[in-house]
């Protein structure tokens, strides 16, 4: 669902192997997808850090995940399904 392309593509020493760091994105369609706020652990750091998720099922790998709380979990959603003139971001 997200697109990202090698001319946005920036340099970052501080990424993990398999890690890289865009910086825009492209929502390829227009469809509901989800913003997930939360906190990340190593068991001795605590960051924040939002995940953009394009699946519901994403969201229960999240929950899963014993390095993660979930803050609060927003639903994007496009005009056609909101059924106003422009994008939604609801809790």
């Amino acid at each position: 669902m997200f697109q990202t392309f090698d001319g946005a593509k920036l340099p970052t020493p501080w990424k993990n192997p398999g890690e890289n760091a865009w910086s825009y994105a492209e929502l390829m369609v227009n469809s509901v997808w989800f913003y997930a706020d939360c906190k990340l652990t190593d068991g001795v750091d605590t960051v924040t850090t939002t995940y953009l998720l394009s699946r519901s099922s994403q969201i229960g790998d999240l929950v899963k995940n014993p390095d993660i709380t979930i803050r609060s979990i927003y639903l994007v959603s496009p005009p056609h399904i909101n059924r106003t003139e422009s994008w939604n971001m609801s809790p």
